[in-house]
């Protein structure tokens, strides 16, 4: 074994993309910070979708079943 394949005592190695890291570089469920963003952009990309799926269903429902007068339309617009 070389001294390379030795991290050492404070290494350990992130849980989601295997590199080894200090210890300190890595949060309590030892995950590193660039894969703690990774994560976090992709659960926005799909919260934005799930949303705009979510209000395009609920805007389809108004629309189609509820059939608001063009009176109040701009309120259910506004609302979704």
């Amino acid at each position: 074994m070389s001294h390379h394949d030795d991290p050492g005592p404070d290494t350990l190695h992130c849980v989601c993309c295997g590199e080894p890291r200090a210890r300190a570089e890595l949060d309590r469920l030892l995950w590193c910070e660039p894969c703690v963003e990774r994560a976090r952009a992709a659960a926005d990309r799909k919260g934005w979708l799930v949303g705009l799926a979510l209000g395009a269903v609920t805007a389809g429902w108004i629309w189609g079943v509820l059939r608001p007068s063009s009176l109040v339309l701009g309120g259910w617009v506004a609302t979704v």
